[in-house]
């Protein structure tokens, strides 16, 4: 909407406003709007919104909002997967058909026999339907009965993905090795002293009955 649109439709809507609600009470700081009149503007913003859209649509239809763009490729995070002691040092779940890597969008899914009785009817189909047309969003397992993927940072990750995330997070710790073990060592400490005390806390309350 242009700078005069806009005018336009400010002014028209404080004329509607006076004209549904009459003006705002006297007597007070017309700069300002301290108090009630405040309060009268306030208790009426809703209309007041609401009509603005109304004038605004009649310059015309909104621009519907652009979708941002899927990339082409899926992304790779590292060059190299991560080490097998790092991935074996994740609580790993495994799922016998499907599960999408959160942080790149790869749909991994299982067409192995053991696979074949725990998708819905057609499911496997549709998945293999779709790898055929966009195959870089895709991986199929044929070796394997199932996928190993863990819970990192709230986040679903499969941990043989291509994408190698998991491999940021080693070599991040890697680098900060000395302040992440310091961290970790305070953690420990504090984590027994809790417990200690939890010990001697229920001791006294035995004691006590």
């Amino acid at each position: 909407m242009s700078e005069a649109s806009k005018a336009k439709a400010s002014n028209k809507a404080y004329e509607f406003m006076m004209e549904t609600y009459g003006p705002p009470p006297r007597g007070l700081n017309e700069e300002t709007g301290e108090g009630e009149k405040a309060d009268w503007w306030m208790a009426r913003l809703g209309h007041l919104y609401g009509f603005s859209r109304w004038l605004g649509d009649q310059e015309g239809p909104a621009k519907a909002e652009v979708e941002p763009k899927r990339p082409d490729q899926p992304p790779v995070f590292c060059g190299e997967p991560p080490s097998g002691d790092f991935r074996d040092s994740f609580s790993a779940a495994s799922t016998l058909c499907q599960v999408t890597c959160a942080p790149c969008g790869r749909t991994h899914f299982v067409t192995g026999e053991m696979a074949q009785g725990t998708y819905e009817t057609g499911e496997l189909e549709e998945l293999e339907a779709e790898a055929a047309l966009r195959p870089e969003w895709f991986v199929r397992e044929d070796q394997f009965d199932d996928i190993s993927f863990a819970y990192v940072g709230g986040r679903t990750v499969v941990l043989d993905c291509p994408c190698n995330w998991l491999r940021t997070w080693e070599t991040f710790i890697r680098q900060a090795e000395r302040p992440v073990a310091s961290f970790l060592r305070k953690r420990a400490k504090e984590e027994r002293a809790l417990a200690a005390s939890k010990v001697e806390l229920a001791k006294k309350l035995e004691e006590a009955t």
